[in-house]
């Protein structure tokens, strides 16, 4: 038995430069496999001896078979390595050995643990230890590996279709084994078993997909709300109630868009819709910053209508005018409803509720307390729904019919009425809640509030767009916004700010960001009036003159006697002179020469082109 410096060090407790010490000044005998220096175990003194006897070096972990066996056989294997540690290193036979052992002579705590042994017992325990601790772990007990009796190839076939987006049932892989292996023995029970040991974070992956393993699977900050002031974080997110409403005559779900502050659970903003868009984001986003501020973070959702570039703006190039009058382009970014008030960003992973789980409660609690006590409750799925659907959807038409339905109008007063209820009745027991209402850790908690000023929250409604001036005015979405003042940026671009509600007007600012401008909304629209249409259209046509006028005051005319080019040119150039000949020049015979269309009728008193080129 050979043992290497670093097994004897750890044996005796001390270092390796301890044992390398020793070694040298007791001659250790020793032999070097490549940069490893292994000593003869039988030669050490006798300390060394009976501690690797105690920790002999094989007596590490084994493999898979090992890793698979109870602690109780694990435990067994230790005990029987440590027994054939035990003989190696003594200089006893094997019968002489197993007698001495079973007398308690060898190790008494060794033989409390295996007890007595026979001479074939350690005979196979040596057999076994050629292949490490896997050799020697008892059998009983240990289960066969599911797949065990599956070739590699079989298991690797089951696998491509069991982890598929297709979903395929254990019984369909099984047949599909058979269909194109047809040489296979393996039954349905061994290939069930086989797939239903595989992990289930793999089968979740492939089967379910990467959103489904990551929020089954994945982990994620506990985040602790109590670490926050109000309104330092808020979370956004849409809620379809679980009732039906009538509108126009036509029956829906109804939606709502709610900001929540994070830290008190408090609905900050909300905005009921028939169908959520980016319009009743910033409606709720709008309620929220008139009335408590602007927040400093919102954690919102991942879909289209959260990310659009009304919500976080865009960015585009532009073509401005430099100091030196040179057109160019420049990168801008327009900023979105988010942006204009500084706040940042953050957005939730899709189907993971952990993100934003109290926004996610406050909608269960909708549910429960609002939308059942409607009388057109319908529940979410077919576990909350009524049992006989199709007669329950017969009740509601007929309530219909009797416009006996929940109304829109009443849907808009119960939800405005009811947030404010919650937020200042419901007590929570969550995170930092403490049995207090929303608005109890709100206002209990709350800071200065980054208050906005009216004029940027109007921007807020506004969605950003480069247009080039024409007429003075810009077109954008089939409206014609118009001003005096943009005679002055006529062929150039600006930026647009238009209003999603109401876009009677619409704000235009130069690439620079600086306000030029209010510009309205079809102002040359024929209202039928004629008189008063022309009155409006000359009123703007006088004042675009007045406007050029004023840009004209630096003209300055020359002298009158200052020479256009024409002078100079004959005066630099000495021209009034006869054009020189070529050489062996002769002017053709008279006769009609043929003339260049549109110059037949031409009266030229000249008899020849050339003659032109003689100043009488």
């Amino acid at each position: 038995m050979e043992a290497n410096t670093k097994q004897i060090a750890s044996s005796l407790g001390v270092t390796v430069p301890a044992v390398r010490k020793r070694a040298a000044l007791e001659r250790w005998t020793s032999r070097t496999e490549g940069k490893e220096v292994l000593w003869d175990a039988r030669s050490l003194p006798p300390d060394v001896q009976n501690s690797l006897a105690e920790n002999p070096p094989d007596a590490g972990e084994g493999g898979a078979v090992f890793k698979r066996a109870s602690e109780r056989g694990r435990e067994r294997a230790r005990d029987r390595m440590n027994v054939i540690g035990v003989f190696q290193t003594s200089a006893l036979k094997p019968a002489e050995f197993v007698e001495a052992f079973n007398a308690g002579l060898v190790s008494r705590e060794l033989l409390l643990k295996t007890g007595t042994i026979s001479l074939p017992t350690l005979y196979r325990w040596l057999k076994g230890a050629e292949s490490g601790m896997d050799g020697i772990v008892p059998k009983w007990g240990l289960a066969a590996r599911p797949g065990s009796s599956l070739s590699l190839i079989e298991k690797g076939r089951l696998e491509y279709w069991y982890l598929s987006p297709a979903r395929l049932s254990a019984m369909h892989c099984w047949r599909n084994l058979l269909h194109n292996l047809p040489d296979s023995l393996a039954s349905y029970q061994t290939v069930n078993r086989y797939l239903k040991s595989l992990p289930e974070p793999l089968t979740d992956f492939y089967r379910l997909g990467k959103t489904k393993f990551e929020s089954l699977h994945q982990p994620y900050i506990d985040r602790d709300p109590a670490l926050y002031d109000p309104m330092d974080q808020v979370v956004s997110d849409h809620h379809c109630f679980d009732f039906l409403v009538i509108k126009d005559g036509v029956i829906f779900r109804p939606w709502i868009t709610v900001f929540q502050d994070y830290r008190s659970s408090k609905i900050v903003g909300f905005w009921g819709s028939v169908y959520p868009s980016s319009l009743s984001i910033m409606a709720a986003f709008y309620r929220m910053a008139s009335e408590y501020g602007a927040p400093g973070l919102v954690h919102i959702d991942n879909g289209k209508d959260y990310r659009s570039k009304i919500i976080n703006g865009k960015t585009k190039k532009i073509k401005v005018l430099n100091e030196r009058g040179i057109e160019e382009e420049e990168l801008i970014h327009l900023h979105g409803a988010f942006g204009l008030l500084h706040c940042r960003v953050t957005f939730s992973h899709p189907y993971h509720g952990q993100s934003k789980g109290r926004t996610e409660r406050t909608f269960g609690t909708f549910a429960e307390y609002f939308s059942r006590e409607t009388g057109t409750y319908i529940g979410s799925n077919t576990v909350t729904r009524h049992e006989d659907a199709q007669l329950f959807y017969r009740a509601i038409n007929k309530k219909a019919r009797r416009n006996d339905l929940y109304a829109w109008d009443d849907f808009v007063r119960g939800i405005e009425a009811f947030i404010p209820f919650w937020n200042a009745r419901w007590r929570g027991e969550g995170k930092g809640m403490g049995g207090r209402t929303p608005d109890e850790v709100f206002y209990g908690y709350r800071k200065t509030p980054r208050t906005v000023d009216p004029e940027t929250l109007l921007l807020v409604l506004t969605r950003a767009e480069t247009r080039v001036v024409r007429e003075n005015g810009v077109r954008a979405g089939g409206v014609f916004y118009w001003a005096e003042e943009l005679i002055e940026y006529s062929g150039r671009e600006v930026l647009v700010r238009l209003p999603v509600v109401n876009p009677h007007s619409a704000l235009v600012m130069d690439p620079k960001g600086k306000i030029i401008c209010t510009a309205r909304a079809n102002w040359f629209a024929e209202t039928g009036d004629l008189a008063a249409d022309n009155e409006r259209v000359n009123r703007a046509r006088k004042s675009n003159l007045e406007k050029l006028g004023k840009m004209g005051v630096g003209r300055l005319a020359p002298p009158e006697k200052s020479k256009g080019f024409i002078a100079v040119a004959e005066s630099e150039m000495n021209r009034g002179k006869a054009l020189p000949m070529p050489p062996g020049f002769c002017e053709p015979a008279e006769e009609e020469l043929p003339m260049a269309a549109g110059a037949e009728t031409a009266q030229n008193k000249y008899t020849s082109p050339l003659d032109i080129g003689v100043i009488k």
